[in-house]
């Protein structure tokens, strides 16, 4: 058993990467769905969407290290970007 796993250990070291896509290892990577975060996304959209309509709206994220704020973020933003380009610009601010 041991030189079964020595030599999956010596394959994956030899390998040329052990990712299949390595554009996913890189810092700004967002995937298209954020596990266990649908009610954050839908809270967050519902303050989000005002601008989109001149209404200015603001929001904190916080919380501990890692838990996923920059990926919800960015994935928001990307949403706004595209809901924003598709409805062209918003009224301007009351």
């Amino acid at each position: 058993m041991t030189s079964d796993v020595m030599k999956m250990f010596e394959e994956e070291i030899e390998r040329e990467t052990v990712f299949e896509d390595v554009s996913k290892a890189s810092p700004d990577y967002v995937p298209e769905r954020l596990v266990h975060r649908r009610e954050e996304e839908e809270k967050l959209r519902d303050v989000l969407e005002p601008p989109l309509n001149g209404g200015p709206r603001g929001v904190l994220i916080t919380g501990p290290v890692g838990v996923g704020k920059t990926a919800m973020t960015s994935k928001m933003g990307r949403e706004l970007e595209r809901k924003a380009g598709e409805e062209g610009p918003p009224p301007p601010l009351r």
